[in-house]
């Protein structure tokens, strides 16, 4: 910045000096350009400030949904669309959640104590190896 004024100030002095029109032209572009890096540089920082705000948003977003009341009973209501959906077909359905996170399972547990999925439900898993290891373990022979 302190380059700049003294650039300025230079510009200015021998402004006085010569009075031709291109270094009006000169003059002109230049503080010009100046402001505008000043606004670039004011909506740069304000860009960062609201980043920012809308990462926490989203932070608090996330732990509300995967903590809250949001997930865990869509979890539990979809589990109990598909296994109404497939009762009355003649071999049985069986079905198992996987998700990587285990934030969501104390809320899931009070949901299914008040309203148990039945036997047709395996449980959730944290771990793709383990459903996994059964499917070709146990259901594959």
């Amino acid at each position: 910045m302190r380059g700049q004024n003294e650039l300025l100030k230079n510009i200015q002095s021998q402004l006085k000096i010569y009075q031709r029109p291109d270094i009006f032209g000169q003059l002109a572009a230049i503080s010009t350009s100046a402001a505008a890096v000043y606004q670039i540089k004011r909506l740069a920082d304000q860009t960062e400030r609201v980043a920012g705000f809308l990462k926490g948003i989203e932070q608090n977003l996330s732990s509300h949904h995967i903590r809250g009341e949001h997930f865990p009973q869509h979890v539990h209501s979809y589990i109990r669309l598909l296994i109404e959906r497939y009762t009355s077909d003649t071999v049985p359905h069986y079905f198992t959640v996987l998700n990587n996170s285990d934030l969501w399972h104390p809320k899931f547990a009070d949901i299914q104590r008040e309203d148990p999925l039945g036997p047709l439900y395996l449980g959730h898993r944290t771990d793709l190896d383990e459903p996994c290891a059964f499917l070709a373990e146990e259901v594959r022979p």
